[in-house]
Order: C-alpha cells, then sequence, then structure tokens
C-alpha cells in the first residue's frame, strides 16, 4: 500500500513539473516542444482541464482559432473546471472575435458576466466588438461603465477617447482621454495613433504627425494608422 501511495505521489509530482515545462514552452513560444508534451499528457489523462486550457492557448497562439474554441469549451463545460473558467471564457471570446462570431462572443461575455463574475477586461472586448459593428454608442457606454469601475483602465481610456474623437466630434474630451492612457503606457501605438489623430482633429498638425509617426514607426503594417500617417503628412 505505502509502495502504491509513493507511486501515486511521485506520478503527480511529474505531472506537475510536465504542466509547468509545458506553460514555460509556450509563454517562450516554443510551440511545437509544447504541443509534444501536451499530446504525450492528454494520452494519459484525456480529461484533464488544466491540460486542455493549455492546449486551447497553444492553438491560439497559432492562430486555429476554431481548435481552440473546441478545447476550451471542455474547459468551462467541466464540472471541475471552475477554476480556469476565466481564462477559458476569455480566449474563447477571443477566439470568436477573430474568427468573426461577434454574436456568439458577445452572448458568451453577457452569461458570463450575469451568471459568474464581471470582469473588465470581458468588457473592454464586448465593447470592441460593438465598435467593429459600428455601434458607437454602445461601445462608448461599455467603456464609461469600465471606467466607473477602473478610472485608469488604459484599454477603456484609449477606447472611449478614439470613439469621442472620431464619431462625437468632442475632440479635446477624447485628446484628454487618450494622453491619460498614454501616460500609462507610452509605447502603445494604438495609443500614440489616437492621440496623434486627436491632435490632428483640433489642428494641431505638428503634434499629430510627431505622434502619429510614432505609432508607424512601432506598428507599419497597421492600416488604420498608415491611413492616418498618410492624412497627416500631406496636410502638415
Amino acid at each position: 500500500m505505502k509502495n502504491e501511495n509513493r507511486k501515486k505521489i511521485i506520478k503527480a509530482r511529474n505531472n506537475k513539473d510536465e504542466i509547468t515545462e509545458i506553460i514555460e514552452l509556450l509563454n517562450s513560444n516554443k510551440l511545437d516542444k509544447a504541443k509534444e508534451l501536451l499530446d504525450y499528457q492528454l494520452k494519459n489523462d484525456p480529461g484533464n482541464v488544466h491540460l486542455l486550457l493549455l492546449l486551447g492557448v497553444y492553438y491560439v497562439k497559432k492562430e486555429n482559432y476554431r481548435s481552440a474554441i473546441s478545447s476550451l469549451l471542455k474547459v468551462i463545460d467541466s464540472p471541475v473546471g471552475n477554476i480556469y473558467m476565466p481564462a477559458a471564457v476569455k480566449l474563447i471570446v477571443y477566439s470568436y472575435i477573430k474568427t468573426n462570431n461577434y454574436e456568439l462572443a458577445k452572448a458568451l461575455i453577457n452569461e458570463t458576466i450575469e451568471t459568474y463574475y464581471e470582469d473588465v477586461f470581458l468588457k473592454n472586448m464586448l465593447a470592441y466588438i460593438f465598435y467593429a459593428e459600428k455601434n458607437y454608442l454602445e461601445a462608448s457606454r461599455v467603456y464609461k461603465e469600465v471606467l466607473e469601475k477602473d478610472p485608469d483602465n488604459i484599454t477603456a481610456l484609449n477606447g472611449l477617447g478614439y470613439c469621442l474623437i472620431e464619431h462625437f466630434s468632442k475632440h479635446h474630451d477624447g485628446l484628454k482621454l487618450c494622453l491619460k492612457a498614454l501616460d500609462k503606457s507610452p509605447s502603445d501605438p494604438s495609443i500614440l495613433d489616437s492621440v496623434g489623430w486627436g491632435y490632428f482633429k483640433i489642428g494641431n498638425y505638428k503634434e499629430a504627425e510627431k505622434y502619429i509617426k510614432k505609432a508607424f514607426h512601432i506598428l507599419p503594417t497597421n492600416e488604420d494608422i498608415k491611413k492616418h500617417m498618410m492624412i497627416v503628412v500631406e496636410k502638415s
């Protein structure tokens, strides 16, 4: 009996060590090796929700979002998956967004917020979906809800600020919010672009060019930044 218990302890310790190694491999983007270990572990323990969550992370990193959703749904459907549910839900929502399944993403966000917990990360993703659907009023409303709970939330500051600048002609108010976000994240290209666009909208073309050029230098492939860059350079 003692030998049997010792074997179980050793097996549990080895599983924990391998899960730690898988996490480290995923974090360092050594994805092939991570998948090799995941396959081995899941073969021996196919219902392990932690492994299924990590498999979902692997598929998200590989941009195989449909496989990610399949794996992660098993996590949130598991009776023992509660501890991993917040991470799984966020990854599923992200995968739905990347595959343009906005209605499924909104349904999962709303169900999670109403039934389980309220999360500003999920609310920011909900605002992003509304923005992508060109429902700027709802996007602004959700961003405001986030800022009521977390006044320094960088994503909501920038998101609401850009909405005010671009869609509600509240250029000074929007720029103020974006500048606050930039103060907290000075190298974020999306925020630099928002600040530059805010300056452009109030007619300060010199400052606009400065910030949008910084954004373009960091993220030259972004279509919105490229468009703003062309407009600002032509104007100045």
